[in-house]
């Protein structure tokens, strides 16, 4: 999981956090029935088409679908080191290519696209594991990277998204000094950021997702030894925060997807089950169950309105696994795997519809490493 991001006192050893964090996020995955998370459920099946390789191993970095087709991914973490690179995935001859280098080296960070074109990339964990508060704009043009405002709160390990006017909001993640539960606004016409409101509680690892009528749903996470089932409303117009209806199960590093209906499709994060909240009655109803529990995947809406997920972390080791939903049903399928088991790994849709999945921390058994695997599909 993103450890790294979970400091409940900075003064920890860092050592001792990411043991917590596992152990939190072991014990909700642990009671999904006792088949949920083992990776033999690849074997046989169609494996994805493997592509030009991402030139650097990384795992918790970004990858963001631009407006003329291609996916930028950039920062990450390789074994300890931050990057400060980026690299551009051409769709069209399915390799990757050198782009500018960020000013900062990051991971665990945000990266949102912008009305404009533009990516603005938010916070992460820089240099010595600590939180960042620098940001920057990647210009898709010119291929490099500007400086812009900082944040109000160093933060890594939040989430963020587009709203509809076109201006930006992060919300929680870990600071300096523990965990976060602010959020924060930035208008790119100004390049400045300004506090918005607060959350109930200070949390990482939750999902994001902004609603068709133009608010913003967070839900679960890891807060300060456990995980939540808690969620939350974010008005832009007003700038307050109240509470919505509670998840059914606690989760941590979930996926949430808007569907085509309005609804959204929270998966993985521990529970096996999926649920689908619904924001004109604010109530969460299950969904199906994936066929193995995951925490750490990637969670995409293909062309036809159905959900796909990839990889992630089991109980024990990274799972390897494709599983599709369909909204129609409600019902998970198993659909192809991956070439390697991964997790902290990054997705991002193609214009035709394909799904690039790139990176991510390889585990099976007792071996672990960093990759700079790149693969399309489904097959």
């Amino acid at each position: 999981m993103k450890m790294r991001a979970n400091n409940f006192n900075s003064l920890v050893p860092r050592c001792l956090l990411a043991l917590a964090y596992a152990a939190a996020v072991a014990t909700i995955l642990a009671s999904s029935p006792a088949y949920a998370g083992q990776n033999g459920d690849a074997a046989g099946r169609t494996p994805w088409t493997l592509t030009g390789g991402l030139l650097h191993a990384r795992e918790s970095f970004q990858a963001t679908t631009l407006l003329d087709g291609r996916v930028l991914a950039e920062g990450g973490d390789d074994s300890g080191t931050m990057l400060s690179s980026s690299v551009i995935f051409d769709p069209i001859s399915k390799t990757w290519a050198n782009s500018g280098n960020l000013n900062a080296a990051r991971s665990l960070h945000s990266a949102t696209l912008l009305a404009d074109g533009r990516v603005l990339v938010a916070g992460g964990e820089g240099a010595g594991f600590k939180a960042l508060d620098s940001t920057e704009l990647y210009d898709p043009a010119s291929g490099t990277w500007t400086k812009t405002g900082n944040l109000i709160e160093p933060r890594q390990g939040h989430v963020a998204t587009a709203l509809q006017d076109g201006r930006v909001l992060v919300v929680g993640g870990s600071g300096l000094h523990g965990d976060l539960g602010t959020a924060e606004i930035y208008d790119p016409a100004t390049g400045n950021w300004a506090s918005t409101g607060g959350l109930e509680m200070q949390v990482v690892g939750a999902t994001i997702t902004l609603l068709t009528n133009g608010n913003v749903l967070i839900a679960g996470g890891f807060k300060p030894h456990t995980t939540t089932a808690v969620a939350e409303l974010y008005d832009p117009v007003t700038g307050a925060w109240q509470p919505t209806g509670s998840m059914n199960f606690a989760r941590s590093e979930a996926t949430a997807t808007l569907l085509e209906d309005g609804q959204v499709l929270v998966a993985g994060g521990g529970p096996i089950n999926a649920e689908l909240y619904d924001p004109v009655t604010g109530t969460w109803t299950v969904s199906g169950k994936l066929n193995y529990s995951r925490a750490n995947h990637t969670a995409t809406r293909l062309l036809d309105g159905s959900v796909i997920v990839t990889g992630g972390l089991g109980i024990n080791d990274a799972i390897q696994s494709v599983e599709v939903y369909n909204p129609a049903t409600g019902k998970w399928r198993l659909d192809g795997s991956l070439n390697a088991p991964v997790y902290r790994h990054a997705a991002a849709l193609l214009q035709d519809g394909e799904v690039v999945v790139a990176g991510g921390y390889y585990h099976n058994g007792i071996r672990g490493r960093m990759v700079a695997i790149s693969q399309i599909g489904p097959p």
